[in-house]
């Protein structure tokens, strides 16, 4: 991933944000969790977590949680100790659409069971979020 996207996709992009990380929910097949950058105040950036269910990626039905306002980074950092990897091996997966065309053949009670798990016990994805710094806080609280 290059910085120089970043601010391309943001200010021109038809989302005004950039996914930088997209995977499945460990322990839950249902879920994916999406990582995005957008833009936040005048000169900030913020991240934008959204926990969608399989097939639904940017279909409006996902849990979305919001940062307040970062300089860009402490941006770049959080997502690095979150996925794991330096930001250059990430992809830009607003670009590869990553995991959108997944699609699961699990029994209606399972999936109810790991919506109630998620909702539940992982408290609408709370428990998945990336650890922020003490003076930037969650904006958004989640809803379905």
């Amino acid at each position: 991933m290059l910085l120089t996207d970043i601010e391309r996709y943001i200010t021109m992009g038809r989302n005004a944000s950039i996914c930088v990380y997209r995977d499945r929910v460990s322990e839950l097949d249902i879920i994916i969790v999406s990582i995005y950058i957008i833009h936040k105040g005048d000169k900030g950036y913020g991240l934008q977590v959204v926990f969608d269910p399989v097939g639904m990626i940017d279909c409006g039905e996902g849990w979305i949680w919001e940062t307040s306002s970062m300089a860009l980074p402490t941006v770049i950092t959080l997502i690095e100790n979150y996925a794991k990897v330096p930001f250059e091996l990430l992809e830009n997966v607003s670009r590869t659409s990553k995991l959108e065309d997944v699609e699961l053949d699990l029994d209606r009670e399972e999936v109810r069971r790991q919506n109630k798990k998620f909702i539940n016990e992982y408290k609408g994805g709370e428990t998945f979020l990336p650890l922020l710094p003490q003076n930037v806080n969650w904006e958004t609280r989640p809803y379905t």
